[in-house]
């Protein structure tokens, strides 16, 4: 009798305290899973995590989408490019699966009407469905959205965590925009401490690339043809394709695969765009426009969108061998190496 009653007091103690929590996890809302307010082109701590709740809570008809490159692109300037109304939902990092997750949670709301998605080589390197960070401490639960999301957010103990340090003020970092870092020097700078560390070249192989195109992006492609798929190949520094043929080899290669696999594929499709701004020469050449050898300014990002706009470097049957050319020209055209120091 005892016993049965001990466990009584047990569960009806368990089931209050999982009320206590949810409660708190609820009020605290520190991914914003139930807060209609966008995260901030700064914020980008766990934004894996904060991703899910914009999509659910935002209104847009358009998606940014990619890693660090595309950090910076700000909604409001992409929509007096394109139309529409824009949300940035931009991984640092990220591969090519975590931004399908994202991509297709939006595409399920029925609202997106255009994607701005950056190639970028790294994101195509990982299996197919690898998440840059483990795979146990992703959030699936987040992108899947099923009838036990709600209580598995609002019973995470990690959800918790962070709902403590939101109510005691924690500060979370923010990464902000720094103009005066984007300059010649700092591009010199990363060249020379990249040689200096001894760069190891990738083990690569080109099923990978093929593999990431059609369960990454054609399958969205062909499952949403209401959608327009704008992507973009991000412009580099002309040190970043001398530093690929000097030390890595291997990954200069898969860059180039990852070219031609992209300009044979998506001329099949009438709702995808590609756009090569890798092929505007005075861009990559300014070495001012960069802080490293390939993230760029908030003004070339405006470049970028205006070209988008007008169309200027987007791959079509008649333009893909000329695009193709004035690509290879560059890529291939003598630059001055920095004189680096041991």
């Amino acid at each position: 009798m005892m016993y049965k009653k001990y466990l009584q007091w047990l569960l009806l103690f368990t089931v209050l305290g999982c009320a206590v929590v949810m409660v708190f996890n609820y009020t605290a809302d520190p991914f914003r899973y139930y807060t209609s307010k966008p995260v901030s082109l700064e914020d980008h701590l766990y934004r894996r995590y904060k991703m899910p709740g914009v999509v659910r809570n935002i209104e847009f008809d358009g998606v940014i989408i990619g890693s660090s490159y595309s950090q910076w692109i700000d909604p409001n300037v992409t929509a007096r490019n394109l139309g529409g109304t824009w949300v940035n939902l931009s991984l640092q990092g990220s591969t090519l699966y975590e931004q399908y997750l994202i991509l297709h949670k939006a595409l399920r709301t029925g609202k997106v009407r255009k994607i701005f998605w950056e190639m970028r080589l790294d994101a195509f390197l990982s299996a197919r469905e690898q998440t840059a960070i483990p795979a146990q401490t992703f959030p699936y639960y987040f992108y899947e959205s099923t009838i036990l999301t709600p209580f598995e957010y609002l019973l995470s103990i990690d959800v918790l965590k962070r709902s403590a340090k939101k109510v005691l003020n924690f500060s979370e970092a923010k990464t902000l925009y720094e103009p005066d870092k984007y300059n010649a020097g700092r591009v010199r700078e990363d060249y020379c401490r990249q040689v200096n560390e001894g760069p190891a070249d990738i083990e690569y192989s080109y099923e990978t690339l093929v593999q990431n195109y059609f369960f990454n992006i054609q399958s969205l492609v062909s499952r949403y043809p209401d959608t327009e798929f704008i992507l973009y190949f991000p412009p580099h520094s002309n040190l970043y394709f001398e530093f690929y043929q000097q030390y890595l080899p291997t990954k200069f290669k898969a860059s180039l695969d990852l070219r031609r696999l992209l300009y044979s594929k998506v001329l099949d499709y009438d709702n995808v765009a590609l756009h090569d701004f890798q092929a505007i020469e005075n861009m990559a050449e300014d070495l001012n426009n960069f802080r490293d050898l390939s993230h760029y300014n908030k003004p070339t990002i405006e470049r970028i969108l205006l070209h988008t706009a007008f169309e200027g470097f987007r791959v079509t049957f008649e333009s893909k061998d000329i695009l193709q050319t004035r690509f290879e020209n560059l890529i291939y055209k003598m630059v001055t190496i920095p004189a680096c120091e041991n």
